[in-house]
């Protein structure tokens, strides 16, 4: 069994962004290069609220919640990337391009999430 190099744990997670349970969906960071990318991770539990009418019969992760998971690593990695976090409430996502989803996300599976930064606009 590997073991996963933890760069920010939740805790850490909470310090920088906004967001809270139920919606906190980022819950490690195991790669980060300021100004660069980040690699983080979200365990998908059986008793995940999103579950529950997604589908009863075929629990599935909603790829909308793929895309938030993306948008919330996409925050932090900008957020962290500053030099003094400044604007806690600021969503730095502008655009998620080619994004296709493949296959199913299903409870008790781990889903990992790699973001690099193509452009800054300001």
């Amino acid at each position: 069994m590997s073991t996963m190099n933890i760069i920010f744990n939740k805790d850490e997670i909470k310090k920088v962004l906004p967001h809270r349970n139920p919606f906190l969906l980022v819950d490690k960071v195991l790669d980060f290069e300021r100004n660069k990318y980040i690699k983080t991770t979200k365990l998908i539990k059986k008793n995940d609220l999103f579950l529950k009418g997604h589908f009863p019969k075929f629990p599935v992760l909603p790829g909308v919640y793929i895309m938030e998971i993306m948008a919330q690593s996409s925050c932090f990695l900008l957020l962290k990337s500053q030099k003094k976090i400044l604007l806690k409430d600021f969503y730095c996502l502008s655009s998620i391009e080619k994004c296709n989803l493949k296959t199913f996300v299903f409870p008790e599976q781990r889903i990992f999430i790699k973001v690099f930064i193509k452009k800054k606009i300001l």
